[in-house]
């Protein structure tokens, strides 16, 4: 039998509004499309610094993702229960969180929202990247702009250098 996680989402309605105390306002939950399109991209991706999607199902207003179980949680939760981690172990997830972003990248894919508490651990040790609910999948690869604006603030940062990109 293979362990997996479930990530619950609740689905807004069709107008996006729920009734509070006589006055409509939004709802803060996801649209179907939004799901599908992290799983979607989730399912596309097979990497070792990946958390692995299998897929989901509706009920009602809810879906359930199934994905990759991690035991150990986050490296956020590492960090609250153990405190700081030490020079070696911040070397290693962060090579290992590295690995998963260049395999993204290559992918045409922008996590953005890379976070401590979206980095999980296996049982292992191993880092995976999770929660590709703000990715974005570029309808072509980022190619770094070779000639910014001459009134640009900062030329280096990263809209700028990848101001073609739709990724932005």
């Amino acid at each position: 039998a293979t362990m997996m996680a479930v990530k619950q989402v609740r689905v807004r309605d069709e107008s996006g509004l729920d009734e509070i105390e006589g006055t409509f306002v939004p709802v803060e939950e996801e649209s179907i499309e939004s799901i599908m399109e992290e799983v979607r991209i989730g399912r596309s991706l097979y990497h070792p610094h990946v958390v692995e999607y299998y897929g989901a199902e509706q009920d009602g207003n809810i879906f359930n993702l199934f994905m990759e179980y991690l035991p150990l949680g986050s490296i956020s939760g590492l960090l609250k229960g153990f405190g700081p981690l030490d020079e070696s172990m911040v070397a290693a997830y962060t090579y290992q969180l590295l690995q998963g972003l260049v395999y993204l990248h290559s992918r045409g894919i922008a996590h953005r929202d890379l976070k401590c508490a979206n980095l999980l651990l296996s049982d292992s040790g191993c880092l995976k990247i999770a929660d590709f609910g703000a990715a974005k999948e570029s309808s072509s690869h980022a190619v770094p702009s070779t000639h910014p604006q001459k009134d640009e603030a900062f030329p280096h940062s990263i809209p700028s250098l990848y101001k073609h990109s739709s990724f932005f």
